[in-house]
């Protein structure tokens, strides 16, 4: 329960109340201990908070994981069943070739649902650093669509960039880890959007000069 003190705050506190009987039996008084545990509430609740948030992210975890097994399954059956079909020995020319990219781009997708999860477990450690490069930009934007539009025309989708205004041809960051984040997104609009586009918006942002340095930011949307 709580009191109030003398000073009007409310404060945490436990009882103890005694009854105090005379020769009769009969009670004539009581007296109490009453107890400060404000600072015991307030370490109670903060270790349920602790612990709430903790099973919560133990719940993404599991989830995270559990998606990942099934994303992972299927690159692999894709793997193993063009990788027969190319023990054919009458199989040549173009759909040879067409078998050989399929296989790559499905090992390429494998290597990358397998960064992600080491990469959650350098998380978790600790050990996960960003590595700030000079990166050529308008090169690096080129590669990420041409590589995320293989996935989007087999769907019969298409991947629209958009520059507004004018951006850097340099810029400094972390290049394997705006391309984890961006081929993400991109590939998450792709796998959920069944027919239209996906467009890409870069833009450079200097808050009116009020920042030492400009942000570049991107914005993904699909239909």
């Amino acid at each position: 329960m709580a009191l109030l003190s003398r000073r009007g705050r409310e404060v945490a506190v436990s009882q103890l109340i005694l009854a105090h009987k005379n020769a009769a039996g009969q009670v004539e008084y009581y007296s109490g201990i009453a107890r400060d545990i404000t600072e015991s509430k307030r370490y109670e609740e903060e270790l349920i908070r602790l612990k709430e948030s903790a099973d919560t992210a133990n719940k993404a975890k599991t989830t995270f994981l559990a998606t990942m097994s099934h994303e992972i399954r299927t690159p692999f059956g894709v793997l193993l069943g063009y990788s027969d079909l190319l023990l054919d020995p009458e199989l040549m020319g173009e759909k040879r070739n067409k078998y050989i990219d399929i296989i790559r781009r499905n090992g390429q997708n494998l290597l990358a649902l397998i960064n992600d999860i080491l990469d959650l477990s350098k998380v978790e450690s600790g050990y996960l650093f960003i590595d700030m490069r000079k990166l050529d930009f308008p090169d690096f934007l080129k590669g990420l669509i041409a590589e995320l539009s293989l996935k989007a025309r087999d769907k019969g989708l298409n991947i629209k960039l958009d520059i507004e205004g004018e951006i850097p041809t340099f810029i400094h960051t972390d290049s394997v880890r705006l391309k984890q984040i961006l081929a993400n997104v991109i590939s998450n609009s792709i796998k959920f959007t069944d027919e239209g586009e996906i467009r890409i918006l870069v833009r450079l942002d200097d808050a009116g000069g009020a920042r030492k340095y400009p942000f570049v930011y991107f914005e993904v949307s699909d239909t």
